[in-house]
Parts: structure tokens; sequence; C-alpha cells
């Protein structure tokens, strides 16, 4: 399917203005990453999720059935994100295996890790770039762009930690699943952003 099919799901009332610029040349070296295996404890902040403004939150790509609504939630403890994990609520992919996520908060925040979880390993997402402050990428924009920080998971499950340095006052961020691990499209059954205000 030609990239207009997947941008018909369009992001809708986003907000202000993102800026792609920036090197435009894929030949560049990938920002450094931390993963970690997905426990809150390796992260001291608290989840800021209750800080996204979900009006304004979209994602483009979605599955009418399994949109980015199903799993937009405040799950902060152990037991809420088990129960998630173990719910058929799940965020799916539509034409293909990408997907372009964006999370505009209501107030400036400290991003410090987004926890992504998956149920099977070939639909969870594997190359995954997040951009901040840029919310108005299309998924040209995302493949060419340079991403904030850029992760390959090797797991169901990670916590992506996030560069202190370039995370300070943190509007909206953009999270661009580039691929899987071989499926068809992309299941997401958790997602949290650790940080603080």
């Amino acid at each position: 399917l030609n990239r207009a099919a997947r941008v018909g799901n369009a992001i809708r009332g986003v907000v202000g203005k993102g800026g792609s610029s920036g090197g435009k040349a894929k030949d560049k070296e990938k920002n450094s990453a931390t993963v970690d295996d997905g426990k809150y404890s390796v992260i001291t902040e608290e989840s800021i999720l209750e800080l996204v403004d979900v009006s304004r939150a979209g994602c483009m790509n979605e599955s009418a059935s399994h949109p980015l609504s199903s799993i937009l939630t405040n799950k902060t403890s152990q037991k809420r994100r088990a129960a998630a994990i173990s719910s058929s609520s799940f965020l799916e992919s539509d034409a293909d295996e990408q997907l372009l996520i964006v999370l505009p908060f209501k107030q400036a925040v400290k991003p410090r890790a987004v926890v992504l979880q998956a149920k099977l390993h070939d639909s969870a997402p594997k190359t995954v770039k997040i951009f901040v402050n840029m919310p108005n990428l299309d998924f040209q924009d995302a493949e060419d762009a340079d991403p904030t920080v850029e992760f390959t998971m090797e797991n169901e499950k990670a916590t992506l930690k996030l560069p202190a340095t370039k995370c300070n006052c943190v509007s909206s961020m953009t999270i661009f699943i580039e691929d899987n691990n071989g499926a068809d499209t992309t299941v997401l059954h958790h997602l949290d952003i650790i940080g603080k205000k």
C-alpha cells in the first residue's frame, strides 16, 4: 500500500509546529541509548502518563478496532500493569508494521524513560525512534530525520532510557515504531512514560 493510505489515519488535533529540520542523512551515527528489562525499579522517577493530553494525542496507521486509546491510560502500579498485559486491549498497526504515536503533554515535562511491552515476539516493536518537541512529523519525516534517540528492542518488553540532556523541557513526544520482528502488523499492549514534572 502506498504511503497515502496510511496517512489517512491522520493524527487529530495535535498543535504546535514540529520541524523535521536537522540532518536528513541516513548514514549518520545513531544516538546512544540504553535499553533495560522493563522493570520500573531501574527508574527513580514515576509515571507521567497522566500528563499526556489525551484529547490531542494520536497515532498514524492505527487499527480502527485497536487504536492508541486502548492503551493510553495511567497504569502505574504493577498490578494494573499486569492486568493491562493480560487484557484484550492493545494498540495494533493497520496497513503494515509501522506506527507513529504523538503524545502532547499538558505542561512541560522531563521524561526519563519510555516503557513498551508486547505479548508476542514476532509482532513486538523492534526499531524504535523517539523525537521530542516535533509533533507534526509524518512517516517520511520520521524515516529521514535524526531522532532524539533510537533503540533496538531485543525482547517483548523494555524500558528505553532517555538522555536527560535532550529531554529537560518536553512539550510533546513522538514515538516511531519503524519495524517489528517479522509479523505483518505491530501489536503493543503497554505504554508508559517515566519522568517528572
